[in-house]
C-alpha cells in the first residue's frame, strides 16, 4: 500500500482523480491550506478526513467551489478562514463542530452562501469577521456562542441580512464594526454588553435600521461611527448612554443632528465640560453651527 504523508501530495492525488482507496493517509491530521488557492475548483470528492484536527483554510480562495462533501470533521478543532473566499459556495452540510474552539474569517467573502446550518459552537471562542462579506445571507442560526469573546465585524458587509438572533454575548469584549454595511437590518436585539469596551462602527451604513436597544455601555470606551450612515435612525434614549472615554463621530451621517447634540448635551453634563465636548463634536459634524 502506497504511504502519503504530505498533504499537498494528497491534493493532487485528488485533483488527478485517482482512486484513494490503495493510499494509507492517515497520518496527516493537519490539512490547513490543503487546497488554498484552487480557484478552478468546483467540488471535491469525499475522502477519510476521521483523523484531521486543523481545517483552518482548507479551500481559501477557491472561488469556483460550489459543494463540499460532508467530511468527518469530529476531531477538528480550528476552521478559521475554511472556506475563506468560496464565493461560489451556496450551502455547506452540518459538519460536526463539536470540538472546534476557532472559527473566526469561516466563511469571509462567501457572497452566494444563502444559509447556514446550526453548527455546534459550543466550544467556540473566536467569531471575528466570520460571516464578513457574506452579501446575500438573510438569517443565521442562534449559534451557541457562549464561550465567544470576539465578534468585531463578524456580519461586516452582510448586505441581505433582515435579523439576527440573541446571541448569548456575556463574555464578548469587542464589538467594533460587527453590523457595518447590514443594509436590510431593521432591528437588532437586546444584547448583554456588559463587558464590551469597543463599540465602534458597530452599526457604521445600516440605512435600515430604525431602532436600537438600550445596551450597557458602562465598560465602552469607543463608540466612534457606532451610527455612522444610519440614515433612517430616529432619535432613541441616548441620552441614557453611559460612554467614558471616546464619543468619537457617533452620529456622523445621522439625519437628526440636533436630537443627537442635545442627547449628547445631557450626557455630558454628567461628565465633563459640556461647550469642550460640544465644540469637538461639532467639528466632527463639519463645523455646523446650528446644531
Amino acid at each position: 500500500m502506497q504511504i502519503v504523508t504530505d498533504k499537498y501530495e494528497l491534493r493532487d492525488l485528488i485533483l488527478a482523480g485517482n482512486d484513494l482507496s490503495g493510499i494509507d493517509y492517515s497520518g496527516i491530521t493537519d490539512m490547513s491550506w490543503m487546497f488554498g488557492g484552487c480557484s478552478s475548483l468546483k467540488a471535491v470528492p469525499l475522502f477519510d478526513t476521521s483523523g484531521v484536527t486543523d481545517m483552518s483554510w482548507m479551500f481559501h480562495g477557491c472561488s469556483s467551489l460550489k459543494t463540499v462533501p460532508l467530511f468527518d470533521t469530529s476531531k477538528v478543532t480550528d476552521m478559521n478562514g475554511m472556506f475563506y473566499g468560496c464565493s461560489s459556495l451556496k450551502t455547506v452540510p452540518l459538519f460536526d463542530t463539536s470540538k472546534v474552539t476557532d472559527m473566526h474569517m469561516m466563511f469571509e467573502g462567501c457572497s452566494s452562501l444563502k444559509t447556514v446550518p446550526l453548527f455546534d459552537t459550543s466550544k467556540v471562542m473566536n467569531m471575528y469577521r466570520m460571516f464578513n462579506g457574506c452579501s446575500t445571507l438573510k438569517t443565521v442560526p442562534l449559534f451557541d456562542t457562549s464561550r465567544v469573546t470576539e465578534v468585531s465585524w463578524m456580519f461586516e458587509g452582510c448586505s441581505s441580512l433582515k435579523t439576527v438572533p440573541l446571541f448569548d454575548t456575556s463574555r464578548v469584549k469587542d464589538m467594533c464594526w460587527m453590523f457595518q454595511g447590514c443594509f436590510s437590518l431593521k432591528t437588532v436585539p437586546l444584547f448583554d454588553t456588559g463587558k464590551v469596551t469597543d463599540m465602534c462602527g458597530m452599526f457604521r451604513d445600516c440605512s435600515s435600521l430604525k431602532t436600537v436597544p438600550l445596551f450597557d455601555t458602562g465598560k465602552v470606551t469607543d463608540m466612534c461611527r457606532m451610527f455612522g450612515g444610519c440614515s433612517s435612525l430616529k432619535k432613541e434614549n441616548y441620552k441614557d448612554f453611559e460612554v467614558y472615554y471616546e464619543l468619537g463621530i457617533l452620529f456622523v451621517g445621522c439625519m437628526w443632528f440636533r436630537t443627537a447634540v442635545e442627547a449628547i448635551k445631557e450626557l455630558n453634563k454628567r461628565k465633563e465640560s459640556t461647550l469642550e465636548r460640544i465644540e469637538k463634536i461639532k467639528g466632527y459634524f463639519g463645523g455646523k453651527n446650528d446644531i
